[in-house]
Parts: C-alpha cells; sequence; structure tokens
C-alpha cells in the first residue's frame, strides 16, 4: 500500500524538481545582468576548468579557499549552496555557479573534457568534495 502512494507521488516530487530547477536556471541568469566581483573574477580568469561533457557537463572552479564541483545552474559543492540554497533559505547563487556562466558566455575556460579520463574526473571530484582541492586536477593542468 505504501509502495503505491510512493508511486503516486513520485511523478509530483520530480515535477516539483524539475519546476525548481528551472526557476533556479533562470535566477543564475538574472544574476549574469549583475555579477559580483567575485564570480567576474573567476569567471575571467581561467579559473573554471570543464572536466567532463557526458553524461553531464561537469566544471570545476578553482577558488580562492578551495575548488568546487558546478553542474551549470543547478549544483555548486561550495557550503553557500548547500547551507542555503539546497535547503531553501536563499534564492541567491553562489558566485561560482555565475562565474561558471561568465566563463562559457566568454569563452574564457579551460576545456580539459577531452583530456582527463572518466577515471581522473571522478578522482578530481572525489578529492574535492572530501578535501577542497585536487592535486590530481593540478598535475593536469600543468601539464597542458
Amino acid at each position: 500500500m505504501q509502495k503505491d502512494a510512493e508511486k503516486q507521488s513520485y511523478p509530483s516530487e520530480l515535477a516539483q524538481l524539475v519546476s525548481r530547477s528551472k526557476a533556479f536556471a533562470a535566477i543564475v541568469e538574472r544574476r549574469l545582468e549583475e555579477p559580483s566581483r567575485d564570480a567576474i573574477a573567476a569567471g575571467g580568469s581561467f579559473r573554471v576548468v570543464k572536466i567532463a561533457e557526458v553524461p553531464v557537463q561537469l566544471w570545476v572552479v578553482l577558488g580562492e579557499e578551495g575548488d568546487y564541483v558546478v553542474i551549470r545552474k543547478a549544483f555548486c559543492s561550495c557550503p553557500h549552496f548547500r547551507m542555503k540554497i539546497a535547503t531553501g533559505r536563499s534564492e541567491t547563487p553562489c558566485y561560482h555557479l555565475v562565474s561558471v556562466e561568465i566563463a562559457v558566455r566568454d569563452g574564457r575556460f579551460r576545456d580539459l573534457s577531452r583530456v582527463i579520463n572518466p577515471r581522473e574526473a571522478a578522482q578530481v571530484i572525489f578529492e574535492v568534495l572530501a578535501a577542497d582541492r585536487s592535486p590530481t586536477l593540478r598535475r593536469v593542468i600543468h601539464q597542458e
């Protein structure tokens, strides 16, 4: 009986999630009109790195205090996103999300998605999530 209720609510929960994602993407787009200094600095200085194209574009922003994994207009591993945006306490996107959009718009990012293999991409993500820095990514950048 409970499984039937879960199956019926799943489409509406998914629809809500999709709706929230689209709304948040629009908020990120609006922030491009007046980005913060931090977003402009990161987005214009090649501190944005694309590490994977498939199955989803994965980006890393090399930040002042750490590195952050970003999925365009949807997710950032930074504390602001996890504690405020993901919990619904804020709709203001972090500067990392905005900096990726600036870098893409201006063509000022490193595209390592063809250089980094899937195992290395997973290692980069693990390092960023576990230790806030990726020695693997830095090694690849310096080899380029």
